[in-house]
């Protein structure tokens, strides 16, 4: 692969079987694949649309079919660009030390603790949103998101931010899995029916995609410190 959404993959192969019978074509991975914590097969299926009697292929079911592929290949997509972010900012974090975590973005700005708990917190407050149940750490609101760096004491430290980090990323990810394209597209948990009518843009796919952008961007701060 010359060109890749995950840098990872770039300059790798990435093998794909082919199996064509009658009207369905088959492309599968060439074997499993680590996904969620798990190795999986993993396919996508295309299905000939039938023919009308004039001998065309009906458009109404060709698109239908080419909408579903559509949105499953964006959903997936950016459910692998997410979960590469968290790595990212999982690994980057884990490898500095406490005093590391201490220093500041930019002089009289966010130190780096900071940044990871502002993260942290985010992320927690993705499972109500999203519908998943109850926050698990709902006092890192205070510390890290209604409150500048330093405003309130607290104890964090590298060793219960990183363990803090995995919980809160492999249960989104779980969750994540369980729902379906459908599911994604439906409204959030801070938009009511009644205003999702009028707004349907704002889904859970539409979460995932600004939680994926703010993780990003605050990993480049973060970056820049460090170098």
């Amino acid at each position: 692969m010359e060109v890749s959404l995950f840098p990872a993959w770039a300059g790798n192969k990435q093998p794909r079987l082919a199996h064509l019978e009658r009207n369905t074509l088959r492309l599968s991975t060439e074997g499993p694949v680590q996904s969620g914590g798990q190795k999986v097969m993993m396919f996508l299926v295309w299905q000939r649309a039938p023919l009308t009697t004039d001998g065309s292929r009906h458009p109404s079911r060709r698109k239908a079919i080419w909408n579903m592929a559509t949105e499953n290949a964006l959903i997936d997509g950016a459910l692998r660009n997410w979960h590469s972010n968290m790595d990212r900012v999982g690994r980057f974090f884990r490898s500095l030390s406490d005093d590391d975590l201490q220093k500041e973005i930019a002089p009289g700005k966010n130190r780096l603790i900071y940044i990871w708990g502002h993260l942290s917190a985010t992320n927690d407050r993705m499972i109500p949103l999203l519908g998943f149940g109850e926050r698990r750490y709902p006092e890192l609101d205070l510390i890290f998101i209604s409150q500048p760096d330093r405003a309130v004491p607290h104890n964090f430290a590298g060793e219960a931010m990183g363990d803090m980090w995995s919980q809160l990323g492999d249960l989104l990810w779980s969750e994540f899995a369980k729902l379906t394209p459908a599911e994604w597209l439906d409204r959030h948990q801070a938009v009511s029916p009644e205003d999702f009518e009028r707004e349907p843009h704002r889904n859970r796919y539409a979460i995932l995609l600004g939680r994926t952008t703010h993780l990003a961007y605050h990993l480049g701060q973060a970056i820049l410190v460090k170098r």
